[in-house]
């Protein structure tokens, strides 16, 4: 055994929270635990320290005995400087490694940390200098680690890293004489990404023949004016990125480095290139790519890049996108190693080097959006493409010749007509994407013998009529989109058997869907999960829908159906259920157990709904939110069974978390509801006019039964309109106690979220007065104020507004005019008894809180005897409060 481990390393692991906690109390307080008014600072330190015995003692012995302004002020400092003990025993890893292995070390923690393994190593390579060895130097040397095949390395080894580039910054750029001394001798590169130190060098010109790498974020900066010289004589520069920090993805360039005379110079050594907004039409003439391995420069006015006859054969990734003004691409001719190319949003490129079908490591070209090209280099070889991305690319008019191992293509967007006989090569092919291709009128009756596809997107291929026989089972296909298609019959499905996703949306003509409805026994669709069949003129629905065991997604809206099979309550799976836009229906049935969304927007002939709309079980668990936006006709019994319903369901749920499952967290809302309507429900005994409340809670309101809230509000809508497919209310809350502690939370009541690009349906309009009710836990307030049967004077205040969840902001054309609050307690009697003995429309008419509690908001699911029964059960004083609460129930 000894034999089979000798030489190997074992790493310690770092301490444990519980074990660092108590490292570091013991040297910083003398004790296992640290003092109250000192847990926060602790905290921070612990993060910073991130199981470190050496830094947890170092620091732990620091802080002892120091107050809490020398704490903060040590932890602000840690942030950008090692502490002196620590940084000393770190170093001397150090200054044991190579230069080699401390050029990488320092490459890392300066530039490259959380980057890919592969990728790193890739950049770092020099001539001479195998960096895979290298880099496992480091990581037996413990100043490096992988993770996710990631380069990682401690924040406190990062640190010491960014110190020691400091110094040899300090003395390149402050100290000339000593260059001109030891330069030839000097190993030590400097290494930029403080902006004020990157302005200065740029300008001044110090010590440039040490630069390394320069990471400059412009985000702070104002316009610079900079040399056609700036980088002259930076010949060590190896990596050089200009970028703002604001947006990591560059959707906006704002050129703030101008270069009016142009620049003359950029260094040969360069393996890293990134510059967002490049602001000049070429790269320097001189420049050779030779060493290049990295080429990034979105969003610039580049018209061209090198040319055509320079060598680029280490370069592996190129993006130039969104470079609007990019006519071609020829000095990508000579790099045989590239392996993703992006040009999209390129729109004056209008063809590529036909060099490109060499490329024979290409893995991934992306051409979006590129709207003059049309057509790409014939016979292109490269077997190692997997991805090829043309979409929007509005001028391709024949579909491409492409290697048969490409396993997505997104062709949507484009003119394409038809797809060639020949599909069948294409054995590997998982993605097909032809959404709003127009112009595509067939597609190739071979398409059943792509045996790898995964995906088939046709919606929106307005002109496409047939969709080709399926002879053989396409086992691997599981999402097939044909909305808004002219297709009159549906495939068959008796080869698609493993479905998983099917939309039908927008098909004028009649298409049967009786195929989706039928018995288990005779059902091919037993594992479909999301079924779309918007707008498809459908009148009735088959009775049976066993078959649909797996159904989780279910739209059905814009129809003119005017009842739903009872058999539809059968789909236990059910989640998300929309029915908006069904102008014709009338009642609703009992709806599966598990729906977490129902949306019934404008169902303008809907009167009734079941009642109970969803079976109510013992240890309820299931968040739900109803809309019933524009559904004008709904009666008020189905309004208050509604809002029984939701009622006690809330109840349920909280009672659940309580005594089962949550253990004391219950996400929010537990329920959330929406119709119109100009009044709360009575039984909000704190309403006001106006979207504020402020009231004193009852001096027994946090007791053991204590759950949660319940809000009401009414939103005047004024004209609005739905743009965003996204709306809902909100609260901000505060409950401030006597001695002066508070506790701060914001709650959603209701509202709506469609997914991303689901139907196209008109924005949704409303013009009046709806209500929106949502029942929250509050076991965050609960755990500051505590459970306790002494008094707890405390005041509640809160602020409702309407947003759309994407700008953040209060919605001008939405108005909370009248808001409600009540606070929510877990009953006394057994789940069981509640749900036999409690009727929702008489729960939801009950305007009288029980005065077991004591207290005026208390909402008790099992009241349902007279007021004078309950108030004489605890003498006088507690009828007197029952007739308090009478009067505190009128709106001021």
């Amino acid at each position: 055994l000894i034999e089979a481990i000798k030489g190997q390393k074992y790493i310690l692991p770092q301490l444990n929270y519980r074990e660092a906690l108590k490292l570091f109390s013991l040297n910083a307080f003398n004790d296992s635990c640290p003092l109250k008014e000192f847990e926060s600072l602790t905290n921070m330190v612990l993060d910073y320290a991130k199981g470190h015995p050496l830094a947890l003692k170092v620091l732990g012995s620091d802080l002892c005995e120091r107050d809490i302004l020398y704490w903060e002020a040590k932890l602000d400092r840690l942030r950008s400087r090692s502490h002196g003990d620590i940084y000393e025993v770190l170093e001397t890893s150090y200054e044991e490694l190579s230069i080699e292995q401390k050029n990488v070390f320092l490459d890392i923690a300066c530039f490259f940390r959380s980057e890919i393994v592969d990728y790193v190593k890739s950049l770092l390579n020099s001539h001479g200098v195998d960096v895979s060895s290298v880099i496992d130097d480091l990581i037996d040397k413990c100043l490096i680690t992988l993770s996710d095949n990631r380069i990682e390395m401690h924040d406190m080894l990062q640190t010491m890293g960014k110190e020691i580039s400091l110094k040899a910054e300090t003395m390149a750029m402050r100290d000339v004489m000593w260059l001109s001394r030891h330069g030839t001798q000097c190993q030590s590169y400097i290494r930029l990404w403080d902006s004020e130190d990157i302005c200065e060098m740029l300008t001044k010109g110090k010590g440039a023949d040490k630069i390394r790498g320069i990471f400059f974020d412009t985000s702070k900066l104002r316009a610079m004016r900079l040399s056609a010289k700036a980088f002259k004589g930076m010949y060590n520069l190896k990596y050089l990125k200009i970028y703002d920090s604001r947006c990591s993805r560059g959707c906006e360039a704002e050129f703030k480095l101008h270069l009016r005379k142009g620049l003359d110079f950029l260094p040969n050594e360069l393996t890293y290139l990134h510059w967002h907004g490049y602001p000049l039409p070429s790269i320097p003439l001189e420049f050779d790519p030779k060493n290049l391995v990295d080429l990034k420069l979105p969003h610039s006015k580049l018209e061209e890049i090198w040319d055509d006859d320079k060598d680029a054969g280490m370069l592996k990734w190129v993006d130039l996108s969104h470079s609007v003004k990019l006519r071609n691409c020829y000095g990508l001719a000579n790099a045989p190693n590239l392996e993703r190319l992006s040009l999209e949003g390129c729109t004056s490129l209008r063809k590529l080097p036909s060099s490109v079908k060499c490329l024979e490591k290409l893995v991934y070209l992306n051409l979006r959006e590129c709207t003059s090209l049309k057509s790409l280099p014939k016979g292109i070889k490269s077997q190692s493409l997997q991805t090829l991305i043309l979409s929007g690319c509005s001028s391709l008019k024949k579909f491409p010749l492409f290697p048969e191992n490409v396993e997505v293509l997104l062709l949507d967007g484009t003119a394409i007509k038809s797809l060639p006989e020949s599909i069948e090569s294409f054995k590997k092919l998982a993605l097909l994407n032809l959404k709003n291709c127009k112009k595509l009128k067939r597609l190739s009756s071979d398409l059943y013998q792509l045996k790898c596809l995964q995906e088939l997107i046709l919606s929106g291929c307005s002109q496409l009529e047939v969709f080709p026989e399926i002879k053989e089972n396409m086992e691997s296909l599981e999402i097939l989109l044909l909305d808004d298609t002219s297709i009159t019959e549906m495939p068959n499905m008796m080869h698609l058997s493993n479905i998983k996703t099917f939309s039908l949306c927008g098909t004028n003509s009649q298409v049967s869907v009786s195929m989706f409805f039928l018995p288990p026994s005779s059902s091919v669709c037993s594992r479909l999960t999301d079924l779309y069949l918007s707008r498809c003129n459908l009148y009735k629905l088959p009775y049976n829908s066993g078959g649909l065991s797996s159904l989780q997604s279910l739209c059905l809206s814009g129809n003119s159906i005017e009842n739903l099979p009872e058999s539809f309550s059968h789909l236990h799976n059910l989640k998300w259920f929309d029915l908006k836009y069904c102008k014709m229906l009338k009642s609703l049935p009992p709806l599966p157990q598990n729906l977490q969304y129902l949306d019934a927007h404008e169902c303008e002939s809907l009167e009734t709904l079941a009642n109970p709309l969803t079976p109510l079980t013992v240890g309820e668990r299931i968040h739900s939110m109803f809309i019933f936006s524009n559904c004008y006709k709904l009666n008020r019994d189905a309004q208050e069974s509604l809002v029984g319903h939701a009622r006690i369901k809330s109840q349920l749920m909280a009672n659940a978390s309580v005594k089962r499952y949550y253990r004391g967290f219950v996400p929010q809302p537990l329920v959330g509801i929406c119709y119109p309507a100009t009044e709360i429900p009575s039984w909000f005994y704190h309403q006001r006019l106006g979207s504020s409340l402020q009231i004193p809670l009852p001096p027994h309101w946090c007791d053991t039964n204590f759950v949660g809230l319940a809000l009401s509000v009414v939103v005047s809508f004024k004209d609005y309109k739905d743009c965003t497919k996204r709306f809902s209310v909100k609260c901000y809350g505060k409950f401030e106690n006597q001695d002066g502690s508070f506790t701060r939370f914001d709650f959603t009541l209701a509202g709506w979220n469609e997914p991303c690009g689901s139907l196209s349906h008109e924005p949704r309009k409303l013009t009046s007065d709806h209500v929106f009710m949502g029942y929250n836990s509050c076991f965050h307030v609960k755990k500051l104020h505590g459970e306790s049967n002494s008094c707890c004077y405390t005041k509640a205040s809160f602020e409702f507004y309407a947003t759309d969840d994407e700008t953040k902001k209060k919605l001008e054309t939405c108005e909370v005019i009248k808001c409600g609050m009540s606070l929510v307690y877990v009953p006394d009697d057994d789940d069981c008894m509640l749900l036999k003995k409690t009727n929702p429309v008489q729960l939801s008419l009950m305007t009288e809180p029980s005065c077991s509690y004591g207290i005026d908001d208390v909402i008790v699911m099992d009241d349902v005897r007279p007021k004078r029964g309950r108030c004489q059960l605890g003498g006088g004083d507690e009828e007197s409060d029952c007739k308090r609460t009478k009067e505190e129930k009128i709106l001021v």
